[in-house]
């Protein structure tokens, strides 16, 4: 008996997400970001002289948007989502309603984005497993192994042209706070996702 409910705790243990480290520095509303032109590299503290600082300002409504401002209250730059982070000195913009990334560069005095490839998002999350939209079945169902006794970590990473409004995952903690389509599968069965992108939005993953 004691054998049995082991294993049904394991099977059915309480979903624990994965969470950005320390690393990852989240810029909420009213943060501070800080750029230096000369070493083009991204702080949330004064480390360069030379460093630009932009205050953010978060708009919420039936989405979210962000506002960078200079010291002295002139715009920056604007951007159509409201989830930014810095990590390694690059500047990373969530969307996630598209579930792609991209990143703010600085030529010839104005900021811009960058939509980031494969690579460079693995790079930026070196621990977890890569799934692309495109790889569902035409029921939009995808079978994932999880290992025994461990959490499976992805980043589902949308190569299509689907948009996924409010992405949200019916097992509650399955999913980073920041990074919508960072997604931790801790037990087996069934995992339902929303979204209001399209009719009848939604996805699923079969975890075996």
């Amino acid at each position: 008996m004691k054998k049995i409910f082991f294993l049904l705790a394991t099977l059915f243990s309480i979903n624990t997400s994965f969470a950005l480290s320390e690393d990852y520095h989240v810029l909420q509303n009213d943060a501070l970001a800080f750029y230096s032109p000369s070493t083009n590299t991204w702080s949330v503290e004064q480390v360069y002289d030379d460093s630009l600082v932009l205050n953010k300002k978060l708009f919420e409504g039936t989405g979210a948007y962000s506002v960078y401002n200079y010291s002295d209250g002139s715009l920056a730059f604007a951007l159509a989502t409201g989830d930014e982070f810095i990590y390694d000195g690059k500047f990373i913009i969530v969307d996630n309603n598209l579930l792609k990334f991209s990143k703010l560069v600085y030529n010839s005095g104005s900021f811009n984005e960058e939509i980031l490839n494969e690579e460079e998002i693995q790079s930026i999350f070196p621990d977890v497993e890569i799934i692309k939209v495109s790889w569902f079945d035409e029921d939009n169902m995808m079978w994932l192994h999880k290992p025994f006794k461990k959490n499976k970590t992805i980043l589902l990473l949308n190569d299509t042209d689907r948009f996924f409004h409010r992405f949200e995952c019916k097992s509650k903690n399955s999913q980073d706070t920041d990074v919508k389509n960072l997604i931790t599968f801790s037990r087996y069965g069934m995992y339902k996702f929303k979204h209001f992108g399209e009719r009848n939005g939604r996805i699923v993953f079969l975890i075996r």
